[in-house]
């Protein structure tokens, strides 16, 4: 069902006349595309109308822009496989990694074995993986699509990528950033 209603908002943004003054009849089949489509051109195609449909919309007050951006990022980072949770981190991940597991075999390279005997879980797996890579490609289609005004246009991507950033090199005093 979802396929078919992604698919009429994707015409939708096609023709920006067309726009409801609520866009949530709009947004939301093209984000449960994106989140739950197994088919990865339905994912893509997803994702650029939502390019197009942010781009007609960037102006409105309130805009919905920073919120399908919110979504986007949750979206990409539930999967906890791929995407740690922060206050767990203690140093530099690929080196905390690396000792934990010099530490648990001696040296030797471990070897990984993933036990899953619940059904649900591989379908809860799956569906992360699908969230995650349908995301993957909304954020890759956001920046190509917008390009140098992604500052300007999708300020809160830009603050999500590079304010965390920002705020912990100046905390840390050790790496300076001109001024974004």
């Amino acid at each position: 069902m979802y396929r078919v209603l992604a698919a009429l908002s994707g015409a939708i943004c096609s023709i920006p006349s067309c726009l409801p003054v609520k866009l949530s009849p709009v947004v939301k089949p093209l984000m449960e595309s994106i989140r739950k489509e197994e088919n990865e051109l339905f994912q893509r195609e997803s994702a650029k109308h939502l390019c197009a449909l942010m781009n007609l919309v960037v102006s409105r007050s309130p805009s919905p822009v920073p919120k399908i951006v919110g979504n986007l990022t949750t979206f990409l980072c539930s999967d906890t496989n791929f995407t740690p949770p922060i206050d767990e981190l203690e140093g530099i991940l690929s080196w905390t990694n690396l000792s934990t597991e010099s530490e648990s075999t001696g040296g030797k390279k471990p070897q990984k074995s993933v036990e899953i005997t619940d059904p649900s879980e591989i379908e809860a797996g799956k569906g992360i993986a699908l969230q995650r890579r349908g995301a993957a490609y909304a954020l890759k289609s956001i920046v190509s699509f917008f390009g140098v005004d992604l500052p300007i246009k999708v300020s809160k991507l830009w603050e999500l990528t590079f304010g965390t950033l920002k705020n912990t090199s100046l905390d840390s005093g050790n790496i300076r950033l001109s001024k974004m």
